[in-house]
């Protein structure tokens, strides 16, 4: 039995492989795009937790301990040490609330509570998602 196409529809199979081809595209880019996306707000939170966490062991108590170098910790202190948690957190924007005393100066006593903001810019790769600002806050209680 022989099949015979009319020769209107020739072609049509490579058109409806580009369409669909296209969509498939978009679809795999955007999702590759979505996951680098939520895996840059993971080390921006994980950072921000770590910043709190690096002042809450170097509190104004830490540093009455002689073998203690490194307390009391100091924003400077604090944003080295969360831009270095990854490399794309080199130019993250990183800004410490530190509770302050009757007289406005900062208080690291133990118990007080601290705040650490982290954010950064997230630049995609293709147009599908634009530059966006990524951004987490962690707060703590400063142990030492």
């Amino acid at each position: 039995m022989r099949i015979f196409k009319k020769q209107g529809q020739r072609g049509t199979s490579i058109v409806e492989f580009t369409v669909v081809l296209g969509v498939l595209l978009v679809l795999l880019l955007g999702a590759i795009e979505g996951g680098r996306a939520i895996y840059t707000f993971n080390i921006v939170a994980h950072a921000a937790k770590q910043g709190v966490r690096f002042i809450a062991v170097r509190g104004a108590d830490a540093a009455q301990d002689a073998r203690r170098t490194d307390a009391p910790a100091t924003t400077a202190d604090v944003v080295t040490f969360v831009r270095g948690q990854a490399p794309s957190l080199a130019g993250a924007t990183v800004n410490v609330t530190w509770p302050l005393d009757g007289d406005g100066n900062i208080d690291q006593s133990a118990g007080r509570l601290v705040q650490v903001d982290v954010s950064t810019n997230f630049t995609g790769s293709t147009a599908l998602i634009p530059n966006i600002n990524i951004s987490s806050t962690a707060s703590g209680v400063i142990y030492y």
